[in-house]
C-alpha cells in the first residue's frame, strides 16, 4: 500500500507558498504550465501526482510513474536563478491562436504557451537536489550522479529524470520524477534493465514525504545561486566524463568524448571537428569510460 503524502507540511515549513496533491494527472508539468499563466499565483507552487497517465521526459520520451514513485513539478520565477542568461529566456512568447480565441478565460490569466528552457541549468539544479537528498539513503560507494542534461543515475541505471520548461510570463516549471518505492521489476519490460529505484537499493520502503522535503530544501537553496556554481556542482557529479557520447541535435547526430559540463551548464565534447559545447540534445549512446 502506498503511503499518503501530506503536502501541507511543505507549505507550513515555508518550502513552497502553496501545494496541490492529486491521485492522477496526465502530467504534473502540463498541469503546472496551465497554473503558471495565473498572474496572482503564489510561488513557489508545488504540484504532486501519485500517478501520471502521460508523464513526459525530453523529446518524445515518456516517464514511468509506478505506484510508490514521486512525480512533482515546482513553479518558480525565472529570476529565482541569479544568472544573466535567464533574463533573455523570459521574454514574452506570442500566444497561439487557439488559446487567444478560447472563451471563458479569466482576466488575470496571461495567454501563453510553454517552451523548453534553453539553458540546461534548471534541470541540472534539479538533478543536484535529487543527488543531495538521495545520497544519505543509499549504500556507500554506489556511483550516484548526473547524466547531462536531465537524468540522475546510480551506476548504469536511471533513478530520476527532470524536465524544465518556461512559460511566457517569466516563470519556470521544473518537473522531477524519482523511483522510490516502485520496484524496477514492475516497470514495463523495455525499461526493466535500464531503471532502478530506491527500494531496490535499500531493500525496504522509504518515506516519500521526507525525500520530497529534502529535494525541495535543495531546490530552494539552489534557486538562489548563479549558473556558475550550479554548473560546477553538476560537473563534479557528471557520470559521462571520459565516455564517448552520441547526441541527437535535431536531425544531426554528434559524437565525441565528453569532457564534462562548462560554467554555463553546457556539455563539452571533443569531436572530430573540434570541441563542441552542447546547450541541448538527447544522449543516445554511451561508450565505456576511457
Amino acid at each position: 500500500m502506498v503511503e499518503s503524502l501530506d503536502v501541507a507540511r511543505f507549505v507550513e515549513r515555508s518550502l513552497v507558498a502553496a501545494a496541490e496533491h492529486f491521485q492522477e494527472l496526465t502530467s504534473t508539468n502540463d498541469y503546472a504550465k496551465e497554473l503558471a499563466r495565473r498572474l496572482d499565483l503564489p510561488m513557489p507552487y508545488l504540484v504532486v501526482a501519485e500517478h501520471q497517465t502521460a508523464g513526459r521526459g525530453r523529446g518524445a520520451n515518456r516517464w514511468w510513474t509506478g505506484p510508490g514513485s514521486l512525480a512533482f513539478s515546482v513553479i518558480c520565477e525565472i529570476r529565482s536563478f541569479a544568472a544573466a542568461e535567464f533574463a533573455e529566456q523570459s521574454r514574452q512568447v506570442p500566444a497561439d491562436d487557439s488559446a487567444a480565441s478560447s472563451p471563458g478565460r479569466a482576466a488575470n490569466h496571461e495567454e501563453s504557451r510553454a517552451r523548453p528552457v534553453h539553458s540546461p541549468v534548471p534541470a541540472l539544479a534539479a538533478g543536484i537536489a535529487v543527488c543531495d537528498a538521495v545520497r544519505p539513503l543509499i549504500p556507500t560507494g554506489l556511483p550516484l550522479g548526473i547524466c547531462w542534461p536531465n537524468d540522475v543515475y546510480v551506476g548504469t541505471r536511471k533513478l530520476s529524470g527532470t524536465l524544465a520548461e518556461t512559460v511566457a510570463n517569466g516563470r519556470c516549471v521544473v518537473g522531477i520524477g524519482v523511483n522510490v518505492n516502485n520496484r524496477s521489476s514492475d516497470a514495463p519490460a523495455e525499461l526493466r534493465d535500464h531503471v532502478v529505484s530506491l527500494i531496490d537499493l535499500v531493500g525496504s520502503p522509504l518515506d516519500r514525504g521526507d525525500l520530497l522535503e529534502g529535494i525541495l530544501r535543495g531546490l530552494r537553496k539552489l534557486f538562489t545561486q548563479a549558473a556558475g556554481p550550479i554548473a560546477a556542482r553538476a560537473d563534479a557529479l557528471c557520470l559521462q566524463k571520459g565516455r564517448t557520447l552520441e547526441i541527437a541535435l535535431g536531425d544531426r547526430i554528434l559524437s565525441g568524448l565528453c569532457r564534462g559540463i562548462d560554467p554555463w551548464g553546457r556539455l563539452v565534447l571533443d569531436s572530430e571537428g573540434g570541441t563542441v559545447q552542447c546547450t541541448s540534445g538527447i544522449v543516445r549512446r554511451h561508450s565505456a569510460k576511457q
